[in-house]
């Protein structure tokens, strides 16, 4: 019977020996460019329909926890409808475990946005069927720090073009 137990334990800790080593070594290569370029692919694939389809011309940083995107751009069929230069985002994933998402800091320098996207014409609903504005969301949102140095709205958003700076938090 000890005999037996000793296996379990050895068996049990190398399964988590094993699940580290993959864990270390799957961090690690998303440090690396080409990473970084498989990332930004499965992100670009996963939001590939219009209304926003995306694109990131290059994420840099600390993979998952301190990330910089540039050259951001959301299109729908008529084009590019939302532009950013540069977004930096620090966040908590280990957080998530807790169902909560915090969120230290999602900054800008420069953000556009042209005009409102189109939506296809079998997803939108009628005013019955029309739920909340803003969804029930799985977790708790703590958002410590929103800046946008430069926020521009086109023209057909308010019905003249504005810039505005934002500096906000929110829980």
């Amino acid at each position: 019977m000890r005999r037996l137990m000793r296996r379990v334990g050895f068996i049990t800790l190398g399964i988590l020996g094993l699940i580290l080593v993959v864990l270390v070594a799957a961090f690690g290569w998303a440090q690396t460019g080409a990473g970084k370029r498989q990332i930004l692919a499965l992100i670009e694939q996963q939001v590939a329909d219009p209304p926003a389809r995306l694109h990131v011309d290059e994420l840099d940083g600390l993979v998952p926890f301190d990330m910089q995107l540039t050259g951001i751009t959301l299109a729908d069929t008529k084009g590019v409808w939302f532009a950013a230069d540069h977004l930096s985002l620090s966040w908590s994933p280990s957080a998530l475990l807790g169902r909560h998402l915090r969120i230290s800091d999602i900054s800008s320098d420069r953000m556009v946005l042209s005009r409102i996207p189109e939506s296809p014409p079998e997803t939108k609903p009628s005013s019955k069927e029309a739920g909340p504005l803003l969804p029930n969301l799985p977790v708790d949102i703590d958002l410590q720090r929103l800046a946008i140095a430069r926020l521009e709205l086109g023209p057909t958003i308010i019905g003249e073009p504005a810039s505005f700076a934002i500096d906000a938090k929110a829980k």
